[in-house]
């Protein structure tokens, strides 16, 4: 078979040894974001959480209801002449009624829909981190896939140096700079393997997976994703953040909180009823008991006025930290979409190049047999197309990873998993 026709199947050769076999589950980029997010502790621990905020609202509700309590009692009297007893069943009624008016419950309620919106961002992280993992796996695949196709071109020249050599028209120096070549290679792809399975023990740990869990990859169409269009940024869809509604959410709490300060100077309603048995013999006998009252505040030593204090205080804190999360938030979304601009651009150069680099590369392996340049320039020329490849397939993996980040900073996972199809 001639050098140009294995140069030419060499490919897919290599995507036979790299490919899945067909009794594998091939994991796919959504199922795999999808799967993080199930499997996270985060997750988990923020969703309980969102359980524990909607409970404690509805206790909080409750309080704005009049609250009863019954009281039964005992009592055995012995005197010197004679001895009796008392027994009595009391019902209580207690009622604050600022809680009704103020509705301070409510203050719970927005706790509850930030603890939500919490656990939603939690969600997106843990996509996020699957994510980086997913992507920088497939790089070192796609590094590894590239440096052996060198490898094995680099096999294949070292038996044509040697040929010549044998021939009389090259020396020895161009077998040993080969075979220095080859061992270097070997080298990085033996760094590479060790990466790849680093991250891969990763990613299987964020997934749940045990050490013997077929983890393989679904590989992404960059070619098409990188081709559509760049998403727009109008400047609201940050307000679809989650960490910014819950930052929201959390200082309209604090204002809210202010109400249940009102509630407490609010006076408390009090009934009682019930019926009192005196066996008492000097007694007037057995009687009902009904009474009602109020119950008012009166000295609280400014208790009052601190706590509203601290509310607004603590509501002006949230609202800054809403807002500087907002704007960071911006600056982030402006970065990549500037970044997402300018990769495309650099793919366009890099696809220019690889094409220089390839017919330089054709050429100078023409010119090495026909005995027109060294060794050594041969061996540029092959090295800078390998490495323009790689650079070109990090490229267009660090583009969608910028586009996942858009989307899920922006709460869009749906969005995203359509646009990377």
């Amino acid at each position: 078979m001639k050098y140009g026709k294995l140069h030419t199947i060499l490919p897919f050769f290599f995507w036979a040894i790299l490919s899945v076999p067909a009794w594998a589950q091939v994991l796919s980029f959504d199922e795999c974001l999808q799967r993080a997010a199930q499997n996270s502790y985060e997750v988990e621990a923020a969703q309980f959480t969102v359980k524990a905020k909607s409970k404690q609202f509805l206790g909080e509700v409750t309080k704005a209801f009049p609250r009863f309590s019954t009281q039964l009692g005992f009592e055995r009297h012995t005197l010197p002449a004679y001895g009796f007893t008392q027994r009595w069943a009391f019902l209580q009624g207690d009622w604050a009624a600022g809680n009704w008016l103020f509705k301070p419950y409510l203050a719970a309620g927005k706790e509850a829909q930030a603890a939500e919106r919490l656990a939603r961002w939690s969600k997106l992280k843990a996509m996020a981190e699957a994510a980086d993992l997913y992507i920088a796996v497939l790089q070192n695949e796609k590094e590894r896939y590239l440096l052996n196709e060198r490898l094995w071109l680099l096999s294949l020249h070292k038996q044509v140096a040697f040929a010549l050599w044998q021939a009389g028209s090259r020396t020895e120096l161009d077998v040993l700079q080969t075979k220095a070549e080859m061992l270097r290679l070997k080298e990085n792809l033996s760094t590479v393997r060790q990466q790849e399975d680093v991250l891969r023990s990763v990613l299987r740990t964020i997934l749940r997976l045990t050490a013997g869990d077929s983890l393989q990859l679904m590989a992404l169409n960059t070619a098409k994703i990188c081709s559509k269009p760049i998403p727009p940024l109008s400047g609201h869809e940050l307000l679809a953040n989650p960490r910014l509604q819950a930052l929201q959410l959390q200082a309209q709490a604090q204002r809210q909180a202010v109400a249940a300060v009102n509630a407490r100077l609010t006076p408390r309603l009090q009934l009682t009823g019930g019926f009192f048995w005196d066996q008492d013999p000097t007694g007037d006998g057995n009687y009902w008991l009904l009474g009602a009252g109020l119950s008012f505040p009166l000295f609280q030593w400014n208790a009052t006025t601190y706590r509203k204090q601290q509310a607004r205080l603590k509501a002006r804190s949230v609202k800054n930290k809403g807002l500087a999360w907002q704007r960071e938030l911006r600056i982030r979304l402006q970065k990549i979409h500037s970044s997402l601009g300018r990769l495309k651009h650099v793919m366009a150069l890099q696809d220019e190049r690889l094409a220089v680099q390839a017919r330089a590369f054709a050429l100078a392996r023409a010119n090495y047999k026909a005995g027109l340049i060294t060794n050594l320039e041969y061996l540029n020329a092959q090295q800078g197309l390998t490495e323009i490849k790689i650079r070109r397939q990090k490229t267009a993996l660090q583009y969608v990873l910028l586009l996942v980040r858009f989307y899920l900073l922006i709460d869009r996972p749906q969005d995203l998993f359509r646009e990377l199809r």
